[in-house]
């Protein structure tokens, strides 16, 4: 009876219905013209109102979406702007921009900056949800800030590319 009753817990969870997370929102938000960083959580709060009864599991699950879809962007427009960064620097790095100063190369500023901005999303995840260590709260608090800072740092990466002629 014992054995019943854990395989019947265990196995719960992968009975649930997953959560109808639809990154659709999101985008379509961002094909308007609302100001992006309004966009920022559509995805997510659409996929938890349609939820009868959402659990901390299915905010998780709703955040996990919508993190996914911005770090997509993340990493396409930093590929991008990689490619350019590598062909500006073969045609000008080290060159003199005709003011005695020299022009340095970009693709390192670039690495250096993406790397500075990991350590930064998590250590501001980190301290946002240590008030909750152990408490149910800090899944759903620790994706909601992931979801806001990679966000931000998708359209920020964009403007970037804006910039760069993209």
């Amino acid at each position: 009876m014992r054995a019943l009753a854990l395989f019947m817990l265990l196995a719960a969870p992968a009975s649930a219905q997953e959560p109808p997370y639809s990154d659709a929102p999101v985008e379509a938000c961002l094909a308007s013209d609302a100001e992006p960083a309004t966009c920022i959580g559509a995805a997510a709060a659409s996929c938890r109102a349609a939820l009868p009864n959402e659990t901390t599991l299915d905010i998780i699950a709703c955040n996990a979406g919508e993190v996914d879809f911005w770090q997509g962007r993340i990493d396409t427009v930093y590929a991008e702007l990689q490619a350019a960064a590598a062909e500006f620097d073969a045609q000008y790095a080290g060159t003199d921009a005709g003011n005695g100063l020299i022009v340095p190369a970009t693709v390192p500023m670039l690495t250096e900056m993406q790397a500075l901005w990991r350590a930064y999303r998590d250590r501001v995840c980190n301290f946002e949800v240590a008030p909750f260590l152990g408490g149910t709260i800090r899944g759903p608090i620790a994706g909601s800030c992931r979801l806001q800072v990679n966000a931000t740092r998708a359209l920020e990466l964009e403007r970037l590319q804006w910039s760069w002629g993209g």
